[in-house]
């Protein structure tokens, strides 16, 4: 059966042959904007129109077998995924953000979990990022429930916990020695929690030497340098931050001065 439909778009003409091609190799409406150079949300609108006028649409509505609901943190490849979560997501109007520059790992929790959401890069003054925004209420649902297993916290916390309970240790670290080597977008006073900076502490450091942190925040590195007996070195270009970290020190019974520059 053959289908006469086209729909001009941007001064370009895309027949019905073209976009049925397109969607037979599996790409989403994402793709095709990228490819015509219009938003998504209005090439949501041309595959309607395509649809209406009888062309066949193999990725309309195209869900996976669902999401998965237990990842086995034991294991290195579940630890790595809940370490790409507890350092990238944030919570948004019931849902999620996973947000990071680099766009693999907002991939590889939506492979990992079998979600259905699909990113975005954002642009911003401060610098590009991939975002990828989990609402659909059994994809939040998953990582709702993976996350308070763990007891996790949003990352503008104070102080975060570790994750609670079964859990590979290096899966999880690898998770976030990759994440920060990325240089993430996102600085906060406390990106990360204590113990996984003295686990790291402990394995490179002996008691007595040096922990150096360039860009220390509000100090997490330095507290756990200083619970383990080591000596330390932190310096951060935000005064507010320096400020919170002189706090915990303080509190931690250490007198410290920062320099901001």
């Amino acid at each position: 059966m053959s289908i006469v439909a086209e729909i001009v778009v941007k001064n370009r003409v895309v027949t019905a042959s073209e976009w049925l091609s397109w969607r037979q190799q599996g790409m989403s409406n994402i793709k095709i904007a990228q490819i015509l150079g219009i938003s998504p949300w209005m090439a949501r609108i041309i595959a309607r129109k395509f649809r209406q006028a009888g062309v066949p649409d193999p990725q309309y509505r195209k869900r996976k077998p669902g999401p998965v609901k237990i990842i086995d943190t034991a294991t290195d490849a579940g630890a790595y995924v809940l370490g790409v979560l507890w350092g990238t997501a944030t919570t948004s109007d019931g849902g999620y953000w996973v947000r990071h520059r680099d766009r693999w790992y907002a991939d590889a929790v939506r492979e990992h979990l079998g979600i259905t959401a699909e990113g975005h890069e954002s642009y911003s003054n401060a610098g590009n990022q991939w975002r990828l925004k989990i609402t659909w209420t059994a994809d939040a649902a998953a990582v709702r429930n993976l996350l308070e297993h763990h007891s996790w916290a949003p990352r503008k916390a104070v102080e975060r916990p570790y994750p609670s309970g079964s859990l590979d240790d290096r899966g999880f670290v690898r998770a976030w020695v990759e994440l920060h080597a990325c240089a993430d977008v996102a600085r906060t006073g406390a990106p990360f929690p204590v113990e996984l900076a003295s686990r790291v502490i402990r394995l490179y450091s002996y008691i007595g030497d040096v922990v150096l942190d360039p860009f220390c925040g509000s100090g997490t590195t330095c507290v756990a340098a200083k619970r383990l007996g080591r000596r330390w070195v932190g310096y951060d270009t935000v005064p507010e931050y320096c400020v919170l970290a002189e706090e915990r020190l303080a509190r931690e019974g250490q007198k410290a001065d920062f320099l901001s520059f």
